[in-house]
């Protein structure tokens, strides 16, 4: 064989290995036919099936075999002269047309299916990010039928557990004892205080505005045991409103605790409001209070974009700047909570010696738990180990980690 001769095998080896030489291929193998159905079809069905309006609408798609499909031709084709095609033309036509665009094979080659990512809705990401640290603080479990919260009661303005007076569920907190107190029998003075514990359920997502009603002192925690939304506990002896606004949400509890006292105030009263997304102010009622406690939920404050919303569902297929910078900051703020809760979330305590150990053990079931599966080796290393390495400090180390999970396409895209 000569070099020359050589040389044009290996080529036309190479082109039908490539999907480019298999279509160079089939196209000189259907010439006839193509030729054939240029002259006979393409008026009707457009040069490459698509159809034609007012002729024949529909392209020339099917699931016939080629066989059949020959048959089919030589028997009804042209349709303005059924039969004009031999037997052998309407073979290479078939052929043609099967290979070209007909047959599904040559569908999904001239119309390669699309692998489109999408992305978690606002919904999605909101609650996937909660669930995350909530598998690190403990689930709730099921929500108990009583309704209400726990009050005690004690006959002094300093909540001294010597002089508690009683306790019971409150269904509401919504009182006015005026210038008088919850009872003679168990109260000697006017001076009493009560705390209010349990949880609250929030029905749908968005922003609560709390409202708390009183001349008395008060403290109200709402999600956080740490940092009372409203701290009003020094009274002006005037009712006064005293309000705050947090995100919540939908579909979850969140725990409360509301702290009332009365020191030589002429009166004393107490109301606690809230005003839901959409919905209007009103007096919190026992239909969304729990006598039983819970635990905290993060919950995202970062606003993002509108999902799109155009099949008439929310969906997470717009990928914007506006978007990009929403997670960003959302990461940020997830990696602070992070760090300001870490001994909480890893089961350690400021003076442990091995507390560097379990918040390194934490950081890497945080990844697992945003990747939703198992970490492989190098993914340990890249996201976990090699942070920890660089970081001076612990919690730098923390906010490195929970930045590059929540940041990366594993977390961001559904099917990864």
């Amino acid at each position: 064989m000569s070099i020359r001769l050589k040389r044009v095998c290996a080529w036309l080896i190479l082109l039908l290995l490539s999907g480019q030489g298999a279509t160079l291929f089939a196209a000189d193998s259907h010439g006839h036919g193509a030729s054939l159905y240029r002259q006979m079809c393409a008026k009707c069905h457009g040069r490459e099936g698509q159809g034609v309006k007012g002729k024949y609408d529909d392209a020339l798609r099917g699931d016939r075999s080629l066989e059949k499909l020959a048959r089919y031709v030589n028997r009804s084709m042209p349709d303005d002269d059924p039969g004009k095609c031999t037997k052998e033309q309407a073979a290479a036509v078939a052929a043609y047309i099967y290979d070209a665009f007909y047959s599904r094979e040559a569908r999904l080659r001239n119309n390669p299916q699309r692998v489109e990512l999408s992305r978690l809705t606002n919904k999605q990401y909101l609650n996937t990010v909660a669930d995350i640290f909530k598998h690190f603080t403990g689930d709730d479990g099921m929500i108990p039928k009583e309704r209400g919260l726990h009050a005690t009661y004690y006959a002094t303005e300093n909540f001294d557990g010597a002089k508690k007076a009683f306790a019971r569920v409150d269904r509401a907190v919504d009182f006015d004892f005026g210038a008088g107190r919850p009872d003679q029998e168990h109260f000697p003075s006017n001076n009493f205080s009560i705390q209010w514990e349990g949880s609250l359920l929030a029905d749908e997502s968005g922003e609560y505005e709390f409202l708390l009603k009183t001349p008395n002192g008060v403290r109200l925690w709402v999600n956080d045991m740490d940092e009372p939304i409203i701290d009003a506990w020094v009274s002006s002896g005037q009712t006064t409103d005293h309000r705050a606004k947090i995100h919540l949400i939908g579909g979850r509890q969140y725990p409360l605790r509301l702290n009332f006292f009365r020191f030589q105030d002429k009166t004393a009263a107490i109301s606690l409001y809230w005003k839901p997304p959409h919905g209007a102010e009103e007096v919190i009622s026992a239909r969304s209070l729990v006598p039983s406690g819970a635990s905290p939920t993060f919950v995202v404050a970062t606003p993002f974009p509108a999902d799109d919303s155009s099949m008439g569902y929310e969906r997470g297929v717009a990928i914007s700047k506006a978007w990009d910078e929403a997670t960003t900051q959302a990461a940020i703020e997830s990696a602070n909570y992070a760090v300001a809760t870490l001994d909480r979330l890893s089961g350690s305590k400021p003076q442990d010696t091995n507390r560097a150990a379990k918040a390194e053990a934490f950081c890497a079931a945080f990844v697992a738990k945003a990747f939703r599966r198992p970490l492989a080796e190098d993914q340990k290393r890249l996201f976990v180990e090699d942070q920890f390495k660089k970081a001076k400090k612990l919690e730098d180390a923390v906010k490195r980690v929970v930045l590059l999970a929540l940041k990366s396409p594993q977390f961001l895209y559904l099917g990864l």
